[in-house]
């Protein structure tokens, strides 16, 4: 399902909630709108389209199922963001975060949700990034890059290690 700019996916007709199933994928920059029921996922969900861009949902809750993808593109410093208007339950055993393209930046915001988080995604693909789930209501998921050390940095810090350790000798003889 392909959510095109400006355009809205309507499916708050259906009462008992809306489900993308495992082999399906809901992507665009558009807003789902469920008219306050549940919006659960068992297949892929993949914000913007090709460029960068903001999918948002607009339901009571939106349950990520145990198959389920959430799928994050960043060019540069960025990034696609999933928007959610509600809360957002990430319980599912099984559920994969991936962060995919050329990210440059050091933090990316990739989910928003205006009610409460349950629960962190299982299996994480990050690039060298670290997630970062937000707390309480109102909050977001982000992305941060993972402190690697400097060549120069280790150069130093083995230096050091070997200077204490031949200090170490000297002192015992």
């Amino acid at each position: 399902i392909d959510v095109q700019s400006g355009a809205t996916f309507d499916v708050s007709a259906k009462t008992a909630g809306f489900a993308v199933g495992a082999s399906q994928t809901l992507e665009g920059v558009g807003t789902v709108s469920t008219g306050g029921h549940a919006l659960t996922i068992d297949g892929t969900v993949a914000p913007g389209d090709a460029s960068m861009g903001t999918l948002t949902i607009d339901p009571a809750s939106m349950v990520f199922g145990p198959s389920s993808v959430l799928t994050i593109d960043a060019v540069g410093a960025a990034n696609d963001l999933l928007a959610v208007d509600g809360n957002l339950n990430l319980s599912g055993a099984g559920d994969t975060l991936n962060f995919v393209g050329t990210p440059t930046a050091n933090l990316y915001t990739i989910v928003t949700y205006t009610g409460t988080l349950t629960g962190t995604f299982a299996n994480l693909n990050l690039q060298g990034y670290t997630v970062n789930y937000g707390t309480g209501s109102n909050s977001s998921i982000t992305l941060s890059r993972s402190s690697i050390p400097e060549p120069a940095s280790l150069g130093l810090l083995a230096v050091g290690g070997l200077g204490i350790l031949l200090l170490g000798k000297r002192r015992r003889v």
